[in-house]
């Protein structure tokens, strides 16, 4: 709902508000279908014109790396501008229960990983782009997770989306060796 009280649109949200849902039975029926194909669409074109700009500029050929998101745990721990977070409030906003924040997060960082994984050239999907590499951290890199009732740093998290110095190391060491076997490709 914008400041004047008129409901979003379902296609510009990823959220169903709680009186489109009425009883959640599954993750899926707080998600707006609309809205995560809207989202999806302006990924891939954004990602897209990426790899065009790349390929007419300097950088034409170089490989463009990228990885999948570790799962975070919804929760009021922010920083700056956003003290609650920005999962949690989203999901409060629209009603989404508490038993049923964590899967809806779930569900949709899964299907964000699906999509980046699809970018990668070598994935076979109609939606591959040339020279695009995706590490696929959310499986590769196991980090201890955030308590959900815990507004500071848990886990490996220093808030609610943003890794803490250990989660980084974890990250960093796969990503990093990574990295290093897709650039010897390129030498």
């Amino acid at each position: 709902m914008d400041a004047a009280g008129v409901p979003t649109p379902a296609e510009r949200r990823l959220l169903r508000a709680l009186d489109e849902v009425g009883h959640a039975s599954q993750a899926s029926d707080g998600v707006s279908e609309a809205g995560w194909t809207g989202l999806a669409e302006h990924l891939r074109a954004g990602f897209a014109t990426f790899v065009h700009w790349r390929d007419n500029g300097p950088s034409a050929g170089r490989p463009l790396l990228l990885h999948t998101y570790a799962t975070p745990v919804a929760r009021p721990s922010g920083a700056g501008l956003a003290l609650q977070g920005w999962l949690y409030p989203a999901l409060l906003r629209d009603g989404v229960s508490a038993a049923w924040q964590q899967p809806v997060v779930e569900l949709l960082f899964e299907r964000l990983r699906h999509l980046l994984l699809s970018l990668d050239q070598a994935s076979g999907s109609t939606d591959a782009l040339p020279g695009v590499h995706v590490f696929d951290s959310a499986s590769r890199v196991v980090l201890a997770p955030a308590s959900p009732d815990d507004a500071g740093p848990s886990g490996d998290w220093i808030n609610e989306i943003h890794l803490s110095a250990s989660g980084d190391r974890k990250f960093g060491r796969a990503f990093g060796a990574w990295i290093g076997e897709v650039l010897a490709r390129y030498a």
